[in-house]
């Protein structure tokens, strides 16, 4: 992701969409991890890995702002090289998107669904 980040900053020069001069902001690095096929529903991980995914989706519809933002600037100033640079980036960045939404409406039911067996003893 930082890659890209780079690449669009590149490509914008000393011109940028928060102002002159103003530094592209850097995504911090998420905390979160991909959620392990080996985790459990019902192991007690279930809050701790809806806050991951929650994490991840929002760091992933982040990544879609910071794209789309140059995107629509160089639509409306006709800048060709930072249209297809955004363009190029726009594929991968709606893959994370749609990854994160369809690991939550799978996984959100079976985690709160289920009894926790912690609660259970």
């Amino acid at each position: 992701m930082r890659e890209r980040v780079d690449r669009i900053a590149d490509s914008w020069g000393d011109r940028t969409p928060y102002g002159p001069g103003a530094p592209w902001p850097v995504p911090a690095p998420s905390t979160a991890t991909v959620p392990s096929p080996t985790t459990a529903p019902g192991a007690g991980a279930g809050p701790d890995l809806l806050e991951d995914l929650r994490d991840l989706h929002l760091a992933a519809a982040g990544n879609a702002l910071r794209r789309e933002t140059p995107a629509q600037a160089a639509r409306a100033v006709r800048d060709e090289p930072l249209l297809a640079l955004a363009t190029a980036c726009r594929p991968q960045t709606l893959r994370h998107l749609r990854w994160t939404t369809t690991m939550v409406k799978t996984l959100a039911p079976q985690l709160l669904g289920s009894p926790d067996p912690e609660v259970t003893r």
